[in-house]
């Protein structure tokens, strides 16, 4: 075998990505040029580098495909999985290599034309986000840009969502859906607190973590109570689009979604609540519209005639969240809250392992890539066209953790599920190279080349000052001489 073997291509393909350094790739090109049989193809050196926590399946699977391009967001945040995918954007799990430690990115990701406002509204998201500080809300960290489309840099949730959960191991105890409803509902109360209304709570926005503990996410079609911070952006871009999701939207909003009010909200967390307790939708048939009109006359299916042991208090409870009418529902979530507390538990253990996922966070090694210093970091966040810029650094391991939630479309349309990433995924927004490995330019030029500057300056200055005192001197009027005197 020669040393311009498959393999050593690919090998060569892995170092021009920039996730891996030269000489941590040298001992898997030596056991390709000895014939070691287990690393003798793409896929084995592949297989092997996972294993050795030294690619992510997500990076694999690119590099398999010819992708070298688009593994990180800037200078400063690696991306090792795509998370989900929605109709405005897309989210990543990163390692922010500053920091070394776990976050998620969701980038404006949309595609086609142009939606009017997009950017805007985006920006109130993290408007809104960074407004609420609260144990049940997930937390945003950051915002920035590639040249392409801005980011959000998120918390990331090690967890699942209650579209996933309840979709893979069916409706929840009594005891565990109270309490977790009852801890969505006070985030919700936070949120009402700070002036803002979701406009989209479902399963698929509400995530539990290993401790038990349910996050509230996603606030892309969050609205401000406060005209000023709110912009209009509804009446001006979505005057004639219906926002939210199908199956859990409240009457009013599919009527009128820039009205809406907190019991807006307490109607979609009620949709959760009949979810994660009997594991369907209120509406389990029907198109998107179907279930738009039935939400504005169609009770629910009886909890009792679905699971009889439910509590006829509780019952009461979700029956009352769901009223047609905003005025004949709980005021606040606070008040939804106060009243599920009967029927939740005061410890309540922590979610069965086989819930979560499989892979824990501490399974990717991070700072195994050094992080650009202040001093190098670009400004530029344009991505890097060169071939010539050496590689970036590396990291690790396998699979996406938590799914997190993306915007929701625009128009009302059924549940939506983050997807787990194609073979082959398209990143045009990602910059994949960073330009602070050029050679600094030294002092000493830069010195020689002020004061040729500042002499050449000085002699322009002088002689500009001798022309125009010349020009003046020739302008200036000669004195009158005195009139000649005509004697006769």
């Amino acid at each position: 075998m020669s040393t311009l073997t498959l393999p050593n291509t690919f090998l060569a393909l892995i170092e021009r990505s920039g996730l891996l350094l030269p000489e941590t790739l040298l001992p898997y090109s030596e056991r390709v040029q000895a014939h070691d049989g287990s690393v003798s193809t793409r896929e084995q050196i592949a297989h092997q580098l996972v294993c050795d926590r030294l690619l992510t399946p997500y990076q694999s699977q690119q590099l398999l495909a010819g992708q070298y391009r688009g593994f990180f967001l800037t200078e400063k945040f690696k991306i090792l999985d795509v998370l989900g995918e929605g109709g405005m954007g897309r989210v990543y799990l990163c390692e922010h290599l500053l920091l070394e430690r776990l976050v998620a990115v969701k980038v404006l990701q949309l595609g086609g034309e142009p939606i009017p406002g997009a950017e805007e509204r985006f920006l109130r998201e993290a408007r809104a986000a960074a407004t609420l500080d609260h144990p049940n809300i997930a937390r945003i960290f950051d915002i920035d840009r590639t040249t392409e489309a801005p980011f959000l840099v998120m918390e990331h949730l090690d967890g699942t969502n209650f579209h996933h959960l309840i979709a893979q191991n069916g409706a929840l105890a009594i005891p565990r859906a109270a309490h977790y409803v009852r801890q969505a509902a006070l985030g919700l109360q936070h949120a009402h607190e700070k002036g803002l209304v979701h406009r989209d709570i479902k399963p698929g926005n509400l995530v539990l973590d290993r401790s038990g503990t349910v996050k509230l996410l996603d606030l892309g079609l969050a609205r401000f109570f406060d005209t000023r911070r709110n912009k209009n952006l509804t009446r001006r871009f979505d005057a004639q689009n219906i926002l939210g999701t199908a199956d859990f939207i409240a009457p009013e909003q599919a009527m009128n979604s820039s009205a809406v009010d907190i019991r807006a909200d307490i109607y979609s967390l009620g949709c959760t609540f009949y979810f994660v307790l009997l594991g369907r939708f209120p509406y389990a048939d029907g198109s998107p519209i179907d279930k738009l009109r039935w939400h504005q006359s169609l009770d629910f299916d009886p909890v009792a005639a679905i699971r009889p042991e439910v509590p006829s208090g509780l019952v009461d409870v979700l029956n009352k969240m769901v009223r047609k009418t905003p005025a004949d529902r709980y005021s606040t979530p606070a008040e939804v809250a106060e009243a599920l507390l009967t029927w939740t538990m005061p410890s309540l253990p922590h979610p069965p392992a086989w819930e979560m996922p499989t892979i824990r966070p501490n399974t990717f090694q991070l700072g195994l890539c050094p992080a650009p210093s202040f001093s190098a970091m670009s400004n530029d966040n344009s991505p890097m066209e060169s071939d010539g810029i050496p590689p970036i650094w590396t990291t690790p391991t396998p699979r996406a953790i938590a799914s997190q939630s993306v915007d929701t479309p625009r128009i009302a349309q059924g549940s939506h599920t983050p997807r787990s990433a194609p073979a082959v995924v398209a990143v045009p927004v990602i910059s994949p190279h960073l330009n602070h490995f050029a050679e600094p330019v030294t002092a000493t030029p830069i010195l020689h080349l002020r004061l040729l500057a500042v002499v050449g300056l000085i002699a322009t200055l002088s002689l500009a000052t001798g022309i125009i005192g010349t020009r003046l001197i020739d302008r200036t009027p000669a004195p009158e001489r005195p009139a000649a005197t005509v004697t006769k």
